[in-house]
């Protein structure tokens, strides 16, 4: 009978594990480094990392995080996803957190910095493709889609912090006047 119960490919070994694994306490906390740009992609690695979390019912995710920011749409994204995770988010700041990645950090229930690390927002930039075409409307709709882009952020960031309309409107192209008021 010890044969069978060692051997992992019997269903008496498979069923004992099924009883084990019923006993087991979700697990606690998980940690998840993030050091890299915000991109489509990077930003896909991390959810499906932290949608395992989830799945394996973490109750505390801390997330280290260092980036030089990148894209404004996937970083909303994280910001977003990361707002609806049904763990408790603890955010910290590993080393240095700029642009798209302070939407990012504020999304922590919890925010930590290390002691040399810093944080920095600017203005949404926008880098044309390859040969795009140069016209009126071409420029008004990248500058109305910049607009839009730093009042979602400021939107974030008044929603988030204790920073104010004035503030905010500091780092961006963004007018005091067009900001939202925080709740």
């Amino acid at each position: 009978m010890s044969e069978t119960r060692d051997d992992p490919e019997s269903e008496e070994f498979l069923d004992e594990d099924a009883e084990d694994d019923e006993d087991e306490e979700p697990p606690e906390l998980a940690y998840v480094v993030f050091s890299a740009g915000v991109t489509q992609a990077s930003a896909e690695s991390l959810l499906d990392v932290l949608g395992r979390c989830a799945n394996e019912g973490f109750a505390e995710v801390r997330l280290l995080l260092s980036t030089w920011g990148g894209s404004v749409s996937a970083g909303i994204n994280l910001y977003n996803v990361l707002r609806a995770m049904p763990f408790r988010l603890v955010t910290h700041n590993a080393g240095d957190v700029a642009s798209i990645g302070v939407a990012i950090y504020v999304a922590g229930e919890e925010r930590l910095t290390c002691r040399n690390g810093a944080s920095m927002l600017h203005g949404v930039t926008n880098t044309p493709p390859p040969n795009p075409p140069f016209g009126a409307r071409w420029y008004r709709e990248t500058h109305d889609s910049i607009l839009a882009d730093e009042a979602r952020i400021n939107a974030i960031l008044a929603e988030r912090t204790s920073l104010t309309a004035e503030q905010l409107a500091a780092h961006a192209e963004t007018s005091e006047r067009s900001m939202p008021r925080p709740p």
